[in-house]
């Protein structure tokens, strides 16, 4: 399973890869794990193996969705693999610290659907940004 500060790769249903950033893990009596993680806003034809120091350095330059929380469960379901190691610094880590507080109040919640559908989310709330930009002009 992930610990903090793997970066990994999964396959979506449509062939290409994507790397996730794993910023926290916590227990949680009743959801079982949650893994805390950050989705990089890119994609590949192929997987990368491994990926060098200085390509790892490049990811942080690299749009990403900051942080979401995702049950363990679905992240076994996505057969992730380890492909290097970037330690998160704290601006990494607030998007984490912001939903812990909220999560221990019970007002926040974590995902509890698969990385594909996770990504959807993401693409879709990236076209009407942009959407909304081009409104706006």
């Amino acid at each position: 399973m992930l610990k903090q500060s793997d970066v990994a790769t999964w396959q979506g249903e449509d062939g290409q890869w994507r790397l996730v950033w794993m910023l926290a893990h916590d227990e949680q009596q009743t959801l079982g794990g949650i893994y805390s993680l950050a989705q990089f806003i890119l994609m590949m034809d192929e997987n990368p193996q491994t990926l060098a120091p200085e390509e790892l350095d490049s990811l942080r330059e690299v749009e990403r969705l900051g942080h979401f929380p995702i049950r363990a469960e679905h992240i076994e379901q996505a057969n992730l693999q380890v492909v290097g190691h970037m330690q998160p610094d704290e601006a990494d880590m607030e998007g984490y610290r912001l939903w812990r507080e909220a999560f221990d109040k019970g007002e926040a919640g974590v995902f509890n659907v698969p990385l594909e559908d996770i990504w959807g989310m993401i693409l879709e709330s990236l076209a009407q940004g942009a959407a909304d930009e081009d409104d706006d002009e």
